[in-house]
Order: structure tokens, then sequence, then C-alpha cells
């Protein structure tokens, strides 16, 4: 299953590049800070597929009373003011090494009990780039400490979101691709780790975590989301300088590698270890639409060439999607939705003020199939969501 890269939006400043992108890519991961929502984005964002997330931005993060009480209500606003949103993030990249990490799980267990209640899903962790760690990294076994949250996920169907980045490019520490085979602080000897299975230390680092939480008895895993990637200023890489998001790579041999590629065959690339993993929902590009001035480096949104270039290989992932036939039915019961044939045969299209069904169908308008909101078809609202047949007169 392809799985293309989401954005990660933090505000409406480009929401017509978001619905592009959503149109052309159909991402696997869709995520907003809350700031940032255009609910018919998120709607849109459903309708092909994805897997919609909210995060709460809050910059002071403690754990104790009132302050996760008072966070966990602001959540708990949000999925009200938000309902077609799938899951909720909490905490990001906090807490995550022994001791703290154990009162961290306690939090996220009171996160997912939120969520339930109101028939959502959590993404807990939001671990940043290299954490939480294990005895295999030479620490004492964090993972461990958060434990219950990993059990609760797993049995509640939540989500652990982790965060992968790289440096000069995705694929480094990855495989062979690392500090003790450098030349002279130089990354030379390049393994375009391409083989299935190929681990790492910060991109693909989530296979090593598999791993760990089968050694600790985890079954059946908790599903992996990671909810930020990209480039960043991680450590120990190879010796470029002073140098973040992808964007300052600009004027260097990795702007355009001949093994590696650009910006963008490395998130395609990235896309196909996903594709790998059935245990992975799949991911988001980090930084699009910044109003804050902090994120420039990473925001694909100012980068008419290189987005251009993303959603190209993106498009270039998808495989024709098989028709199989319709699973049995059983006397009585009403035939279940063929996904795949009805993604192959309908597009979603969202219908503007005074259109008709004629209009946008011609002679198909009975096929038209009303996504959201559901209600009565001879007075459908401006902003409703239509599937739309394909081989339209």
């Amino acid at each position: 299953m392809v799985k293309p890269i989401g954005l990660h939006v933090h505000s409406g400043r480009a929401n017509g590049q978001v619905e592009d992108y959503i149109r052309s890519v159909k991402p696997s991961v869709m995520k907003w800070l809350a700031d940032g929502v255009e609910p018919r984005l998120v709607d849109l964002a459903k309708v092909y597929g994805a897997l919609t997330i909210l995060r709460v931005y809050e910059p002071n993060q403690a754990l104790g009373n009132p302050q996760e009480k008072d966070f966990l209500a602001l959540v708990e606003s949000a999925i009200q003011r938000y309902p077609q949103f799938d899951a909720h993030e909490g905490y990001n990249e906090a807490f995550q090494r022994l001791p703290e990490v154990r009162r961290r799980a306690e939090f996220d267990i009171a996160l997912m009990e939120l969520c339930e209640r109101h028939g959502k899903r959590a993404v807990i962790g939001s671990f940043s780039v290299g954490q939480p760690q294990w005895p295999q990294t030479g620490q004492p076994d964090d993972w461990a400490g958060y434990l219950p949250a990993l059990q609760r996920a797993s049995a509640k169907g939540h989500y652990v979101g982790l965060h992968e980045y790289g440096a000069p490019a995705m694929q480094w520490g990855v495989g062979a691709n690392q500090a003790a085979n450098l030349v002279n602080g130089q990354w030379i000897n390049i393994d375009p780790v391409t083989r299935p299975g190929v681990q790492g230390w910060f991109v693909l680092r989530y296979r090593r975590v598999l791993a760990h939480w089968r050694e600790l008895g985890l079954d059946p895993l908790p599903r992996i989301v990671i909810t930020e990637s990209g480039i960043d200023d991680i450590q120990p890489r190879p010796n470029v300088g002073t140098r973040r998001g992808y964007k300052t790579y600009r004027d260097t041999p990795w702007w355009r590698h001949p093994i590696l590629g650009d910006y963008a065959d490395q998130l395609g690339w990235v896309c196909d270890r996903w594709a790998e993993d059935p245990e992975v929902v799949g991911g988001v590009d980090f930084g699009f639409a910044d109003i804050s001035g902090d994120w420039d480096d990473f925001d694909l949104s100012t980068d008419a060439e290189t987005l251009a270039r993303v959603k190209g290989v993106m498009r270039d992932l998808e495989e024709p999607v098989p028709v199989d036939p319709s699973p049995p039915v059983t006397p009585g019961q009403p035939a279940p939705i063929n996904q795949a044939a009805l993604k192959a045969r309908y597009r979603p299209r969202i219908i503007g003020a005074g259109e008709t069904l004629w209009q946008i169908a011609g002679s198909q308008w009975r096929d038209v199939l009303i996504a959201r909101p559901m209600g009565d078809p001879g007075s459908i609202p401006a902003g409703t969501i239509l599937m739309v047949p394909e081989s339209e007169d």
C-alpha cells in the first residue's frame, strides 16, 4: 500500500496550496495545528482516506496538576470544536527519558481515556528524533518505563507519534551511513539504503523501536505515525556546517545529490520504506505555512519549485487501484462498501454556491454520492463534498 507523505499545517495562510496538495497527492496522513484548521480541508483529506490529526499547541508543557488538567481541557474543547478529526495529539517532544517518562505514560493514558470518551483516537508520545532510548542505544530502557501507555494504545487502537529527521539527507544514519564510516568528517561512501528491512538511528529508527516493543512483549503492536519528518540539525552527522531545514542546503551538493536525489526524492524514498511496514500509517512533512518565522527553512509553501517536485514524486508512488470482487454478503445484511472500487470510479468535488448536480455530473447526476454532510439531496448546501463519477458526459 502506497503511503504518500502529508503536510504538517501550521496556519491557514496557504489553504489553497493545502487543498491542491490533498487533491494531487492523496496523502496518508494530514496534521494541523489548532490555529490553522479549515474544516472543509479536513473533510477533503478524509474523503481521500487520510488519517487526520489535530495538535493543540501548548508552549508550557508540564506534568502534574493543574497543568495536565488544563491541557486536557483544551484538547477536549478542540475535539468538540472540530469533530471531524480522527485523532488528537498531546504533549510534544517532552518528558521522554526516565524517570519522567513514567509520569508521561500516566498523562498519555489520561489523554487516551479522554479521546475514547468522544469516540476518537489519541496520538501519544510525539517523541523527538532519537528518543526515547533503550539498552541497544547504551542507555536505560525508557520504553519499559513508558510501557503502560503502549499497552493501552495497543489494546484500544491509539497511535504512537514519532519524529524522524535526517541531515544533510534523510538517508543519513540509515544502514551503512553512519558516523563511524565518515572520511575526515565527510560522507563519501554512500549507501542508497533501498533494501527491505534496512534500519536507521534517526529516519527509520521506528524499525528498531518496533523490534524492541516485541522484546517488551507487546502484541499486537501499536500503529506508528511519523508526526514530524524532514531534514533538521540532528547530531552526529557529517561536517556540513551550521544548517537546519532542507532549504539551508540549497548552495551545497546535497541540494541535488547524484545518488540520493533532491529533497522530493528523499521524501519519496522514505514513503517507499513506510509502505513496507504495515505498522506504519504514514507521516507528514513538518513546517507547512509557518507564520512564526521560526520554521521557514522547512516550509514547502514558500518554495514552489520543491513543492511541485514533491507532488510529482508523491503522485508517482501511486499504483493502479485493483478493483477486487466484492466480499460475500450475509443474507439480510447490507453489502460492504468496496473502497477500492469506489476510489477507482469516483473523484471528490466540493459543490459551489448555486451549482446543481446536473452542472457537475451531467447525465450521471443520479450517480453522485453525498459524502458529507448527509441530508436531503434536493437541497445541498455549498461546501458539501460530493463523490462524482470519473467518466462524465
